[in-house]
C-alpha cells in the first residue's frame, strides 16, 4: 500500500495535481515541487500557510470541521493566485494531522472558455452589423411595425411618426410625439452629434436610456440607432427601435446586490471587495487599506450567543459607515473582519485621523437588549503602491500590521513596516 507521502507525488507527478500540506497550527508543513509557481515567493516550511492563501483568513471553522470530521472536505474554486486560475481541494488526513490541500490548475480551461466567449460576441457583432442594410431594414420594420416600439426621426432627431408599441411605451399619442424631438423625451443628456458621428460611418449606434413618459415615470429601455440614406449616401433618416429593459435592470441590480453585499451586514463582501480592488489597482492611483480585526468579539459570542454576536457586528457595520469618508469604501471581509479602503486624504496626518475615529467609535460602549457590550478594534494599514503592487500583497501587508497591533496591546492602528521582528510573537494571537 502507497503512503501517504507517495500518494501525494503519484498525484503531483502522474496527474499534474500539486499539493500543499499544513498542520493545525496552518504552518507549512510539505508542498510540490511547482506549487510555488502559483505564489508572489518561495514556499517555506513552518510558514504561516495564510501568508500565502489569503483566501484561508476567515475559515478557521471549516477547517475546525474538518478536523473534527463534521465536514469531510472543502472545496474553493476558480481562485486567481499570481495570473493562475486554481481549484482547492481540502481534506484532512487523520494519521498525519495535517490538512491536505490539491491544487487543480484550471488556467488553460478558463482561458479556452474566454475565447469561445469572444468569438461567440464577435459574431453577435457582426450580424447586427448587417441588419442596417436598407433593404433588410425595411423587410424589419414591416416585420415588426406593431410589435416592437419603434419611433422614425430625422437627422435632426425631431420625431416624424412613432408605431402603436412606441405610443403605448412612452404614453403620448403620435400627434404629441411628433410635437417634440426624441431628446426631449430622454431623462439624461442627450449627445445627438455623437450618435451621428457614429451612424454616419453606415453603423448602429446602440445604447441604454431612461425614457420619460407623459406621465414623468421613467422606463428603462435598450435602444438601438439604425440609420438609413439616400442614392448620394446621405444621412436621410433614423430608426429606433427600442426594448423596455426595465424589469431586466431591476433583476439584474437586485441579483448584483446579492452577490456583491453581505447578508448580515449589508456592507460589501469579499466579492465586492474583490471587484473594487480591481478597478482601483488598474486606476494605478494611490489608495489606503485598512484592515480590521474586533478584539474580544469571539468572547462576546461564547458569553452571550451568536445571534447577540450578530447583532453586535451590524451595529459595528452602522458606526464604521459613520466613520467613513464618503468617497470611501468598507467591506466585511468575513468573520469580525472588515476591510477599509481610502481614496482621498490619504496622508498620514488623514489615514491618522480616520484609524483613531474608527478605533473610538467602535471601542465604545453597546447596549444591547439589557447587555453592555465592550469590544475594541485592531487596525494595520498598507499604501498603495508604496507597499505593495497587487492586491493579495496589499491586503497580506495591512494584515501583517493588524497582528501588530494585536501583538502591542490591541485596540490601536499600526502601518506596515520592517514587522519581520514580531512576526514571531504575534503567532498563534487569536483575533
Amino acid at each position: 500500500m502507497l503512503s501517504f507521502e507517495e500518494l501525494c507525488d503519484m498525484a503531483s507527478d502522474e496527474c499534474q495535481i500539486d499539493y500543499l500540506v499544513f498542520d493545525s497550527g496552518y504552518h507549512v508543513r510539505d508542498f510540490s515541487k511547482r506549487v510555488s509557481r502559483y505564489f508572489d515567493e518561495e514556499l517555506e516550511a513552518e510558514r504561516d500557510v495564510r501568508e500565502y492563501l489569503y483566501e484561508f483568513i476567515g475559515y478557521e471553522d471549516t477547517f475546525e470541521k474538518l478536523q473534527t470530521g463534521e465536514e469531510k472536505s472543502f472545496q474553493m474554486k476558480k481562485v486567481n493566485k499570481n495570473d493562475f486560475y486554481i481549484d482547492l481541494y481540502i481534506r484532512y488526513h487523520l494519521p498525519g494531522n495535517v490538512y491536505v490541500v490539491l491544487i487543480n490548475d484550471m488556467t488553460q480551461r478558463v482561458q479556452e472558455e474566454q475565447a469561445i466567449l469572444q468569438d461567440r460576441n464577435k459574431n453577435e457583432l457582426l450580424l447586427r452589423e448587417l441588419s442596417y442594410k436598407n433593404y433588410l431594414l425595411d423587410k424589419y420594420r414591416k416585420a415588426t411595425y406593431k410589435s416592437i416600439p419603434m419611433v422614425h426621426v430625422t437627422p435632426g432627431f425631431d420625431i416624424v411618426s412613432g408605431n402603436m408599441s412606441f405610443v403605448q411605451l412612452s404614453g403620448y399619442s403620435e400627434y404629441e410625439l411628433r410635437k417634440k424631438t426624441f431628446g426631449a423625451i430622454v431623462d439624461e443628456p442627450f449627445v445627438q452629434s455623437d450618435i451621428l458621428k457614429y451612424m454616419v460611418q453606415d453603423k448602429i449606434y446602440t445604447t441604454n436610456l431612461n425614457l420619460k413618459t407623459n406621465i414623468g415615470t421613467l422606463v428603462h429601455v435598450n435602444a438601438i440607432f439604425i440609420p438609413t440614406f439616400n442614392e448620394k449616401n446621405q444621412l436621410e433618416d433614423i430608426i429606433i427601435f427600442t426594448h423596455d429593459i426595465t424589469i431586466h435592470k431591476n433583476d439584474k441590480e437586485h441579483l448584483l446586490n446579492i452577490a456583491y453585499r453581505d447578508g448580515l451586514t449589508k456592507l460589501y463582501n469579499r466579492i465586492g471587495l474583490d471587484d473594487r480592488l480591481d478597478f482601483m489597482v488598474e486606476q494605478n492611483e494611490p489608495f489606503v487599506l485598512m484592515f480590521l480585526d474586533l478584539d474580544f468579539f469571539k468572547e462576546v459570542n461564547d458569553r452571550h450567543g451568536h445571534d447577540l454576536g450578530d447583532r453586535l457586528l451590524q451595529c459595528v457595520s452602522g458606526r464604521l459607515e459613520r466613520c467613513i469618508p464618503a468617497e470611501g469604501f468598507i467591506a466585511r471581509y468575513g468573520g469580525d473582519e472588515f476591510i477599509v479602503l481610502l481614496r482621498d486624504n490619504i496622508d498620514t496626518a488623514g489615514i491618522t485621523k480616520v484609524a483613531e475615529k474608527i478605533i473610538e467609535s467602535v471601542s465604545s460602549r453597546y447596549q444591547i437588549d439589557d447587555k453592555a457590550i465592550m469590544i475594541g478594534v485592531s487596525v494595520g494599514i498598507a499604501c498603495y503602491p508604496k507597499d505593495a503592487d497587487g492586491k493579495f500583497q496589499l491586503l497580506n501587508k495591512a494584515d501583517q500590521a493588524m497582528y501588530r497591533s494585536k501583538s502591542q496591546g490591541r485596540n490601536r492602528y499600526s502601518f506596515y513596516g520592517d514587522i519581520t521582528d514580531c512576526i514571531e510573537a504575534v503567532q498563534g494571537l487569536e483575533h
